[in-house]
């Protein structure tokens, strides 16, 4: 009897020990992840943008680039959008607050 029983705990404790261990990877999978605040970056970047900034713009919106900076004392994104344009103005740079995840504005193109 006693080994009957040995042999239905066993696979049982080897199924909890498994289970609690995934249970621990997957936990740490939910939180913001960098790649995660960086795609916010860009949506809210795209959507400051103005519709014919927009129609200039060649980089997709999912390649678009971020960078962190300080800007007057402030931790910001900046997020690069390539143009049409940029033989004669540059990017596009749009600048959104870390902290509060604002748009700050855009940069001066020349």
């Amino acid at each position: 009897m006693k080994k009957n029983l040995a042999l239905i705990i066993a696979p049982i404790k080897n199924a909890l020990i498994v289970l609690s261990i995934m249970l621990f990877v997957f936990s740490a999978c939910k939180k913001d992840r960098p790649v995660d605040k960086e795609t916010k970056y860009r949506e809210l970047a795209w959507n400051y943008l103005s519709a014919n900034a927009k129609t200039t713009v060649i980089t997709p919106l999912q390649n678009a680039v971020i960078t962190y900076e300080t800007r007057d004392g402030v931790n910001v994104a900046a997020a690069m959008f390539n143009t049409t344009q940029d033989a004669l103005l540059g990017p596009i740079f749009v600048y959104i607050s870390i902290k509060d995840n604002k748009v700050l504005g855009i940069g001066a193109r020349y």
